[in-house]
């Protein structure tokens, strides 16, 4: 997870298949090996069973289709770390076109579940409200500063496509990792105008960022699990690397460099993430 700094129908899965048994082991190792002094076999394989539901609410949470936009594709991909993860991502209807929120909240766990429904629920009462994608961070980060413990907060992305007379997106970015632009011929382009993280500063304002995407743009939105965000300026690199492999995939489908990048993720990691990684590509 970040540290704090300065948002169908087509009826298709789109997340990565769930850990395997091995990762859920090694998910519950540190549990059991705490709870086995004082608590029963019954009393672990009950907790199990309550954290696998806790896991199928989440995902029943998620969208079960993708929004179908004339002229633009959508891909997304989703893996948690553990049984149940703090990333997440949505799709509301604006005004003209769709509302897209990627987001990412503090920690792990179940605190981390219990703050990702918290802000989906919170994100979905701002966007009936606001129609600007800083308007809508404003609003959540508000709720969130009345309700939150000061260790916890979320990074968040959101955007809203419009369609029509052309294909414009407005996006503003909650301390959450830049976007990329890429653009036919250009060099790739960090989006990252907004604001801090949502959830600390009840005061803050988040800016607003309009680009116009010609035929062939790709946008591509990810959680911090998919670069790993090592410290100082390790960013920058792991940016630079995520970049060079969209533009290397960037002919195929938005679904498949979406679920092509997470894999390779996993796989880098040695087969089992170290947090929660989600990346959402769009191609105009």
């Amino acid at each position: 997870m970040l540290t704090a700094r300065g948002r169908g129908s087509q009826r298709e899965v789109h997340q990565v298949p769930q850990p395997e048994h091995n990762d859920q082991a090694r998910a519950f190792a540190p549990l059991m090996s705490v709870l086995g002094d004082w608590a029963s076999a019954e009393d672990v394989a009950q907790l199990g069973r309550d954290l696998e539901t806790a896991r199928d609410i989440q995902e029943r949470l998620l969208p079960r289709g993708l929004p179908n936009l004339a002229g633009v594709e959508i891909g997304v991909a989703l893996a948690a770390s553990k049984v149940i993860g703090g990333d997440f991502y949505d799709f509301v209807p604006m005004p003209g076109g769709v509302g897209i929120v990627v987001g990412d909240v503090s920690g792990k766990g179940i605190p981390a579940a219990l703050l990702m429904v918290m802000t989906r629920t919170l994100f979905r009462a701002a966007a009936r409200e606001e129609d600007v994608p800083g308007a809508v961070l404003a609003r959540v980060n508000r709720a969130l500063c009345r309700d939150l413990p000061p260790s916890m907060f979320v990074t968040m992305v959101f955007a809203v496509l419009t369609l029509g007379a052309g294909r414009r997106l407005a996006l503003s970015n909650a301390g959450h990792v830049p976007p990329l632009l890429f653009r036919r011929g250009r060099a790739p382009v960090q989006l990252d105008v907004g604001g801090t993280v949502v959830g600390m500063f009840e005061d803050s304002q988040f800016e607003t960022q309009e680009i116009m995407l010609a035929p062939g743009d790709l946008v591509a939105i990810c959680t911090d699990g998919v670069v790993e965000m090592p410290a100082g300026d390790g960013l920058v690199h792991a940016m630079q690397a995520l970049a060079v492999r969209i533009q290397a995939l960037a002919d195929q489908p938005a679904k498949a460099i979406a679920h092509t990048l997470l894999g390779e993720t996993r796989a880098r990691q040695g087969g089992s993430l170290r947090d929660d990684a989600t990346l959402l590509v769009l191609k105009a």
